[in-house]
Formats: C-alpha cells, sequence, structure tokens
C-alpha cells in the first residue's frame, strides 16, 4: 500500500538525513493511512533527534495508542522521559519495552540507568548484570554498572566495571570521565 511505502521512503530520507524530507513523507503516509503505529513511531524519532521533546512524545504516544506492543517506542518515550528528570515514568516505559521484547538490550540498559538516576543502583545491579551476561562487550552496561556499584561503595567491582567498558570501548574513555 502507499502509505507503507511512503513510510519506508521517510525511513530512507531519514538514513541519509534529511530530516524535512523524511517528516513530509511521513506526514503524506499518515494522510493515507492515519493508524500507521510505526510512521508515528518514525516521527517521534526524528522529533527526539532534533530536540523536540514535546512533539516527539505526542508521536510516541500516538504510536502506543495504536499499537502498545511497539517496544521501540516504550522504550524511546522512557529515554525522553528521563531526559526530563520523570524518572518513574521513564521506568514503567522501559519495563512496557521489556514485557513487549524481554531481551531488548537497549531498554535494558536504559532501564539500569534510570534506577541509577533516581538513587535505586540496588535495582540497577541485577538488570545491568542481565545485560552484560547477554553481551559482554556492551561498554554502556559496563560503565552504568560501574556508577550502580561505586554508588553502593562497592569500589573494587566499580573500578573493574569501569576498566571494562574502557577496554571495550576505549575511544569513549573519555566520554566517560
Amino acid at each position: 500500500n502507499y502509505a507503507q511505502a511512503y513510510n519506508n521512503l521517510g525511513v530512507a530520507y531519514k538514513q541519509q538525513g534529511k530530516l524535512e524530507s523524511a517528516i513530509a513523507t511521513y506526514e503524506q503516509a499518515l494522510e493515507l493511512n492515519p493508524d500507521l503505529a510505526e510512521v508515528h513511531y518514525n516521527l517521534g524519532l526524528i522529533y527526539y533527534q532534533r530536540g523536540q521533546n514535546q512533539q516527539a512524545q505526542d508521536a510516541f504516544a500516538e504510536a502506543l495508542d495504536i499499537d502498545p506492543e511497539l517496544a521501540g517506542a516504550h522504550n524511546n518515550l522512557g529515554m525522553l522521559l528521563q531526559s526530563q528528570g520523570k524518572f518513574d515514568e521513564a521506568i514503567k516505559s522501559f519495563k512496557a519495552a521489556l514485557d513487549q521484547k524481554p531481551n531488548l538490550v537497549s531498554a535494558q540498559v536504559n532501564l539500569g540507568a534510570a534506577y541509577i538516576a533516581k538513587s535505586e543502583p540496588a535495582l540497577a545491579i541485577p538488570t545491568l548484570r542481565k545485560v552484560i551476561e547477554q553481551k559482554p562487550e556492551m561498554a554502556e552496561a559496563h560503565y552504568h554498572l560501574g556508577k550502580a556499584l561505586q554508588a553502593q561503595k562497592r569500589w573494587e567491582e566499580a573500578l573493574r566495571s569501569y576498566n571494562e567498558a574502557i577496554n571495550q570501548q576505549p575511544e569513549l574513555a573519555s566520554a566517560y570521565a
């Protein structure tokens, strides 16, 4: 159908960095079929990337109204809410994403980071350890685990986690400093 074709074209524009064209194309898709959750989600991604948080939140919410099982929309909505300091709402969104896709690594890492941001490192640790079991090469998980362990004054374990993060991605060492 043409709405899906417009969505695919919008994805191609986004991949090329042509965000205005992607937005216009997604809007054309929605004119043809306003019930395509994926299109609302894709619009939300662009708005979030551009810092247009209210539009992103609205687009993710619309996508979830249409398809409550869209794990990516839950995850990205959680990231947006966390960036606004709405940790409880973010945690709820990350958990909803994981209800749909229990092994969605990005949602697991984001959930761990949200627990840390909410000053609940004890809740972050098992979540992040699960990620590391699945993807031991994921520097971000090691980094957040280090933060959680440090918050609990578990210094040696925290140092090991930070060192593993740097070992996995040495070019990110300055970003973690």
